[in-house]
């Protein structure tokens, strides 16, 4: 049996291949060519005057830019027990808006649901939330927001 922190690394790993498998089936309406995808990528926080790192992040850069046009910053809750509660959307989102110095995305990604003031949460922020099925597949999937 995985302990928490094994269980936890093996659904961003999980994740990073479904947000992946996501881009290249244009389920974001992004190129795949203008798009990267990182794990554990940290980004300036000028309010903590430090890096901040995210699970998952994709960052679009169009072909000839120098530097990205928007940032998805993604947070992964393995918790097949109980629903996402708002206290880890509403951390999420504090996180994600210190460094939205340019254009910028929050995503949440769970095995299980979200509380409803979760999911009311993130309809007014503009929190993308996902749903991966119980069975870990990335098939059905359920894009809330």
């Amino acid at each position: 049996m995985k302990n928490t922190y094994e269980q936890g690394e093996a659904f961003e790993t999980l994740s990073y291949n479904l947000v992946q498998e996501a881009l290249n089936n244009f389920k974001f309406g992004l190129l795949p060519s203008c798009c990267k995808v990182f794990k554990k990528q940290p980004y300036y926080s000028a309010t903590r005057e430090k890096n901040i790192v995210f699970d998952i992040s994709l960052e679009v850069w169009p072909e000839g830019a120098e530097r990205r046009t928007l940032l998805y910053l993604i947070e992964c809750k393995d918790y097949r027990t109980h629903k996402v509660p708002i206290d880890d959307v509403e951390e999420f989102w504090a996180k994600a808006s210190q460094v939205s110095d340019m254009g910028v995305k929050p995503v949440m990604i769970t095995t299980s649901t979200f509380q409803r003031g979760a999911y009311i949460f993130a309809k007014n922020k503009g929190i993308m939330l996902i749903e991966v099925d119980e069975k870990l597949n990335t098939n059905p999937i359920n894009l809330l927001l």
